[in-house]
């Protein structure tokens, strides 16, 4: 999939909060707890997302992976946080502004070849 990406094009993609980055905060009891709970979803949605992350990292394409909490419905607030964020149990980010957010990376740089977070304010 990425090798297929030509110059000058950028692959935006959405995992969740499990996957982990080296840019992260030092990890708390919740963010343990969220990653546990993720390893236990039957399947291999963690092995996967995990191994989603480590292709892109790894890959000299131009990407974003943002990596978002619980999803809720509701009209975008377009009022969010980004970037490498301690979430909690009770975080959560609204699905138009998560789309709001992968949209504005297809053409800006800010976070170009980084894996940010983004959760409702």
């Amino acid at each position: 999939m990425l090798a297929n990406i030509k110059p000058g094009q950028r692959f935006i993609s959405l995992t969740h909060q499990g996957v982990t980055d080296p840019n992260d905060p030092p990890p708390t009891v919740d963010n343990r707890l969220i990653t546990a709970g993720i390893k236990l979803i039957p399947g291999s949605l963690y092995a996967d997302s995990a191994e989603h992350a480590r292709l892109m990292r790894e890959s000299s394409a131009d990407w974003v992976l943002v990596r978002s909490p619980v999803m809720t419905s509701g009209a975008p607030t377009h009022r969010y946080r980004t970037g490498y964020l301690r979430l909690g149990l009770s975080t959560t980010a609204r699905r138009a502004d998560v789309a709001d957010f992968l949209v504005a990376n297809v053409s800006g740089d800010t976070w170009l070849r980084q894996s940010p977070m983004i959760a409702s304010t």
